[in-house]
C-alpha cells in the first residue's frame, strides 16, 4: 500500500503555505487533517497520531493564528511525509468463508457546523447466516 508521491506533495504544500502564512483557517484545517489522516494510515499506520490531536483541537478553536503546538506538530507531520514507505499488507485468507466487504464515507456539513454525515455500505457474499433466537 502506499499513497502516490503527487498526493503526497500536495498535503506537503498545505503545511508549508500553513507555516509560512502563520495561520490555517478551520475549513482549510479539517481538510488537512483528512488528507494527513489518509496519507498516514495507508502509509505508517497509526504513526503521528500524537501529532494530529493540535489539528483537531484548532479546528474546534474556530481561530485562523497557528499556536506554537500546532506548528510544531506541522512540522513535525512535515518531516514525516518526507519519509512515507510503501506498505505490505498481508490480506490472505484466514478462513473458507467469503469476506465481508465493507465500504464507507464521511464528509462535514456547511463549513462552520460541526456536523459529520459518514455512511457505510456492506456486502455479504453468498448471504448471511440466520441469527440464533
Amino acid at each position: 500500500m502506499h499513497v502516490p508521491e503527487a498526493k503526497v506533495e500536495i498535503v506537503r504544500a498545505m503545511v508549508t503555505d500553513a507555516i509560512a502564512k502563520g495561520e490555517l483557517p478551520s475549513g482549510e484545517t479539517s481538510s488537512l487533517c483528512g488528507k494527513l489522516q489518509f496519507c498516514l494510515s495507508w502509509g505508517v499506520g497509526r504513526f503521528g497520531r500524537a501529532a494530529m490531536g493540535a489539528l483537531y483541537r484548532h479546528v474546534r478553536a474556530r481561530r485562523p493564528h497557528i499556536q506554537l503546538a500546532l506548528e510544531m506538530s506541522l512540522n513535525f507531520l512535515q518531516t514525516a511525509l518526507t519519509s512515507l514507505r510503501a506498505r505490505d499488507i498481508c490480506v490472505r485468507a484466514t478462513s473458507r468463508s467469503a469476506p465481508i466487504l465493507l465500504w464507507s464515507d464521511a464528509t462535514g456539513t456547511s463549513e462552520g457546523e460541526s456536523t459529520l454525515v459518514m455512511a457505510f455500505v456492506a456486502r455479504f457474499p453468498g448471504g448471511t447466516l440466520p441469527v440464533a433466537q
